[in-house]
């Protein structure tokens, strides 16, 4: 490819990978009945570009913090991701919950920090995740792990 192919190439995928950003509907109402918790995202990805997607799904409002790896200087799987993003916040991990679709990346790495390590597994995939590690099937389940968190 010339490099103007490869950019009008890049530029559609580009805007065909924004036009699927969508929240799933369980993310609102879980994140509404978290008021009152403070609520952050800690991400490998671009910071601009996770900034978009929460605006264009409206879910930016619910959020106090967003994180990346690029900015503290780890990134997950690192239990110094998630010990750095614990002190940004002014949390002490056993305080804090981490949310996140992926069992290695997020649910075990943030365990292993200390931290309540949850795993989203939409698909029930997952038959044992093993010691400290605890798995729910939809958003809906997270604010009982809050509660019980405290």
């Amino acid at each position: 490819l010339t490099p103007a192919e490869a950019d009008r190439l890049f530029a559609t995928y580009l805007s065909d990978y924004r036009a699927s950003w969508c929240a799933y509907p369980d993310a609102r109402p879980t994140l509404a009945a978290l008021g009152g918790f403070h609520l952050a995202v800690l991400s490998n990805g671009d910071r601009s570009q996770q900034t978009q997607k929460l605006r264009d799904c409206a879910l930016d409002c619910y959020f106090s913090d967003i994180i990346t790896s690029s900015e503290i200087g780890w990134a997950k799987p690192a239990p110094e991701a998630f010990l750095s993003a614990c002190r940004r916040l002014g949390f002490p991990p056993g305080r804090c919950i981490n949310v996140g679709d992926n069992m290695e990346t997020d649910a075990r790495a943030s365990a292993s920090a200390g931290m309540v390590g949850v795993w989203l597994d939409r698909a029930g995939s997952w038959t044992d995740p093993g010691p400290g590690i605890q798995v729910i099937h939809g958003l809906a389940e997270v604010p009982a792990l809050f509660r019980h968190t405290g």
